[in-house]
């Protein structure tokens, strides 16, 4: 089973999920976006890229795990600092929804604390309202299925995270 968590930098998702995969002894998998930066996903070339890299990334996994961001991340930051036009983020967020990489499970992270000064996610702070809505918005367009948790605090995140998966089958 594949869980991620998807949210705008500094909403809590690797400190949520190496405590859910913990919780739930699954492994923990930090998806790397440094190794493609956004001002190189800005071009055609950085476009192939950064999909052939996250297609690499998510058939690695080999068992339960958790993981930090999907393809949609990427997409949203795409769309909000208009590197991709609508039409093939469109179209590549519905190849990926049907692929053999998508996730069983998508949890998104609201923004629900202030960005953290650590010299990386503050240089894309300015966009990070419209990087939520541009990834609630690709999700819409292509109906995937994932839940919005709503409690603050680690703990209580995790339970909640764990009482939707008990619902779900």
């Amino acid at each position: 089973m594949l869980i991620c968590l998807i949210g705008t930098g500094g909403t809590g998702k690797s400190t949520l999920a190496k405590a859910l995969a913990k919780s739930l002894n699954f492994d923990y998998r930090e998806v790397p976006t440094r190794e493609v930066p956004l001002e190189l996903r800005c071009t055609d070339a950085g476009q192939s890229m950064a999909l052939e890299y996250y297609e690499e990334f998510y058939k690695s996994l080999t068992k339960d795990t958790v993981c930090t961001r999907t393809l949609f991340d990427v997409l949203a930051y795409s769309k909000a600092y208009n590197c991709w036009d609508d039409d093939y983020i469109r179209y590549t967020a519905l190849n990926y929804k049907y692929s053999s990489i998508y996730p069983d499970h998508i949890f998104h992270l609201p923004i629900k604390f202030d960005i953290e000064k650590d010299g990386d996610r503050e240089k894309f702070a300015d966009k990070r309202e419209e990087v939520a809505d541009a990834m609630l918005e690709i999700m819409h367009i292509v109906n995937a299925n994932y839940y919005s948790v709503k409690s603050d605090g680690v703990s209580n995140r995790v339970n909640e995270i764990k009482e939707v998966l008990s619902w779900l089958p």
